[in-house]
């Protein structure tokens, strides 16, 4: 997720998660590509779930709701438009990463450390 990508305080167990997962994905796509196999990472913004409510510590789970609340979230189907993007390519390209954004709300209330302006 795009969010494995911004460092934020409390989130550093999530953030390296995420980081090995970008990693292990470029290892494995130098290791597969003469064998035609393509490796894609989907980073998605946020996404319509219900992650927020499942984020343990309160104060996280504070800033993330108020993060997103800055917001329109993407939906599966904007997801999945990522992914069949990736799957549509000839053999010759491939799409080692894409990352997708949410469009800002107009007006956003500011939300601290997660705050878009920062």
């Amino acid at each position: 997720s795009v969010a494995g990508r911004i460092i934020t305080v409390g989130n550093g167990v999530y953030n390296v998660t995420k980081w090995g997962v970008n990693v292990f994905s470029e290892a494995l796509r130098k290791e597969v590509y003469l064998d035609n196999i393509k490796v894609t990472v989907i980073g998605p913004g946020v996404v319509d779930t219900d992650l927020k409510e499942k984020i343990a510590n309160p104060e996280a789970r504070a800033n993330f709701k108020a993060f997103a609340a800055q917001l329109d979230p993407l939906g599966a189907q904007d997801v999945a438009a990522a992914v069949s993007y990736a799957l549509e390519q000839p053999p010759h390209v491939a799409i080692n990463s894409n990352r997708s954004a949410n469009r800002l709300r107009k007006d956003p209330p500011r939300a601290g450390r997660y705050s878009l302006d920062q």
